[in-house]
């Protein structure tokens, strides 16, 4: 069995994201960023959960403990969309009822990017009122890594709907993408404006 992308090193991820080798790709490299925008949240949400004078500790402790589990989710897709567009690839030359069905899973398998960064944005969200002013940046870039995540698997999930001759399977997905579209910008935009418009210190 093939090493998980997952558990490349960064470096030995990107140089091989950078290499002539179409796999890993656009979808996996979304996921990634998808990876360190929850983590970010998480890392928020377990400080706040340290806070002794917090009395929603036990909330964002469980907060943190989802984010952990969507993190892991978002990790496995990493190597998993890179197989699905092999998958793809494989079958490309020879159309076929096979070939139909690899697009379907490479076109949900980044859809599973979509999703995951929507739910995480809507948890991590709820950290906002816990959050000290010195950490609002991070919680603001969960937010802008997420945003990209999203978008970076929507391309992916639209580029497999072209190919797919389900009409039924295309439309579901495209309602789908243009709710937690404007789901995931809204939360994502609010975590950026609650940073800007958070109070400076006076020099």
């Amino acid at each position: 069995m093939k090493k998980p992308f997952s558990q490349f090193s960064l470096e030995d991820y990107s140089a091989r994201l950078g290499s002539s080798d179409p796999s890993p790709g656009g979808g996996s490299a979304a996921a990634t960023v998808g990876v360190l925008g929850i983590s970010l949240g998480e890392m928020v949400a377990n400080l706040n959960a340290k806070k002794s004078k917090n009395p929603n500790a036990a909330h964002c402790r469980e907060r943190a403990r989802a984010l952990k589990k969507l993190r892991e989710q978002m990790l496995r897709i990493v190597t998993e969309d890179a197989e699905a567009f092999q998958m793809v690839s494989d079958l490309w030359k020879t159309p076929s009822p096979a070939l139909q069905q690899a697009l379907k899973k490479a076109s949900s398998v980044p859809m599973g990017i979509c999703e995951t960064a929507y739910e995480a944005l809507v948890i991590a969200s709820h950290e906002t009122p816990w959050t000290s002013k010195h950490l609002l940046s991070d919680l603001a870039e969960c937010g802008l890594f997420l945003i990209a995540a999203f978008k970076g698997g929507k391309f992916n999930v639209e580029i497999n709907l072209r190919e797919i001759q389900d009409a039924e399977f295309v439309a579901k997905h495209r309602t789908r993408l243009e709710h937690i579209g404007h789901q995931v910008l809204l939360y994502g935009n609010r975590l950026e404006e609650t940073f800007r418009l958070a109070p400076q210190e006076s020099k």
